[in-house]
């Protein structure tokens, strides 16, 4: 039996990056939106952490 379910988009992520190259993404800076409406700012709070190298 196949189950339904909806998806809800909670945020973006963008960066400064103009073509889609498959190199040196680690030195590229990246941002995380989530939508206000569904979090507030404490949601990002240990995210830098987990990125750390």
């Amino acid at each position: 039996m196949s189950k339904l379910f909806t998806l809800r988009p909670i945020g973006t992520v963008s960066s400064t990056c103009e073509t889609s190259i498959d190199d040196d993404w680690e030195v590229i800076p990246v941002y995380i939106s989530l939508d206000p409406e569904q979090f507030g700012g404490e949601a990002l709070i240990g995210l830098d952490a987990f990125f750390a190298l």
